[in-house]
């Protein structure tokens, strides 16, 4: 899997990236951090493995240009909600 925490940081050198898709089990809490500089995302997608956790998702609240985003696998409903709350505009799908 090419998504390492190494390789999410990269993504900071493309600042105009609008739509996202991250897929795989090497996704972690940290990664997702190098996301909230992205500050033109509005689509985004992630499936991770157990190495994502609320805490991770939880920094997404920074986007506020996001439009759509899709969470699933070790995300709790409450952090879901707590995001919906932050995140009142963008349209959010959880599937546990």
């Amino acid at each position: 899997n090419r998504y390492t925490d190494a390789a999410l940081a990269q993504l900071a050198a493309f600042p105009d990236l609008e739509t996202l898709l991250l897929v795989g089990p090497q996704i972690t809490d940290d990664g997702l951090q190098s996301l909230e500089k992205l500050s033109k995302l509005k689509q985004l997608a992630i499936w991770g493995g157990d190495k994502l956790t609320d805490r991770g998702i939880a920094g997404l609240k920074q986007l506020r240009g996001l439009q759509s985003l899709s969470v699933g696998y070790n995300i709790s409903p409450q952090a879901v909600a707590a995001l919906k709350q932050s995140l009142p505009q963008t349209q959010i799908s959880y599937e546990p």
